[in-house]
């Protein structure tokens, strides 16, 4: 009976990202991950290794020349580049969630008032006249909200069925949610 070879577990060699290769190797840390400055890739596996030979072979040439408060002053310029372009992916993602949630609120509203669906649309025309007047540099974030009837009428089903879900098969609780 041979003995079984153990295998190894990369995920369990508690493998962690060391402030040292910010200025070594132009690396920072991002959502658990190992991105380099420069590029904007990240290494498969957090050890010096591999963030030593992503470097070496891809950015020793042009990045080497800086040392001292040189390369600490490049590193924060490429940190802050990194940091803006993440805001800007995050800022576009919040108003689309945004928009989303407002979509489904309204609809919820729709519901509540036992309207026709088509009024999402009227709502919504309303609404752009007021951004119009109100704030102006928020028009696209409102133009992007779709209150369109098929979309009011599915948002409905899906909070009719997310409640039945949360409440089980309290059909009468239904009933006294939208008669509010």
């Amino acid at each position: 009976m041979a003995a079984e070879a153990k295998k190894r577990k990369v995920d369990k060699e508690d493998r962690r990202f060391q402030e040292r290769w910010k200025l070594q190797y132009f690396f920072t840390e991002s959502r658990n991950n190992c991105v380099c400055l420069i590029c904007k890739q990240s290494v498969a596996v957090a050890k010096e290794f591999n963030v030593k030979r992503h470097y070496q072979t891809t950015h020793a040439n042009a990045y080497d020349k800086f040392t001292g408060s040189d390369r600490a002053e490049k590193v924060k310029q490429l940190e802050a580049g990194l940091a803006s372009q993440q805001r800007l992916f995050t800022r576009a993602r919040d108003s689309i969630e945004n928009s989303t949630k407002a979509s489904y609120e309204v609809a919820m509203l729709i519901a509540k008032h036992g309207k026709p669906f088509t009024e999402g649309e009227f709502v919504k025309d309303c609404v752009m006249k007021m951004v119009d007047n109100i704030c102006p540099e928020k028009q696209q974030e409102f133009a992007n909200m779709c209150l369109a009837r098929n979309t009011v009428a599915r948002r409905i089903e899906e909070i009719s069925a997310d409640v039945k879900r949360q409440v089980g098969d309290g059909s009468e609780f239904l009933l006294f949610f939208f008669s509010l």
